[in-house]
């Protein structure tokens, strides 16, 4: 479990999001306390929930992040168009 854990890594925000709204943690412990926690969560939401614990509110939030990384990049181009570069 735990290197499953590790390969999800890059949903540490769900964890951490988590840990707020569950008022869970070390809240004022030291960065080891907290590291701990934040594990020890992540641990606790893949038992409950299985691995697609650690992907919910992917779907908004690529609904989120997409279109506004579009218009971003769009723009950039733009400008550089407009400035020839």
């Amino acid at each position: 479990m735990h290197v499953l854990l590790m390969r999800c890594c890059c949903r540490r925000d769900v964890i951490k999001t988590h840990m707020q709204v569950n008022a869970a943690g070390a809240i004022g412990g030291g960065v080891a306390a907290q590291a701990a926690a934040f594990w020890a969560t992540g641990r606790v939401m893949v038992a409950a929930g299985g691995p697609g614990a650690l992907f919910v509110g992917l779907l908004p939030r690529l609904a989120q992040q997409v279109p506004s990384s579009t218009v971003c990049w769009w723009a950039v181009e733009q400008s550089r168009v407009l400035l020839r570069i």
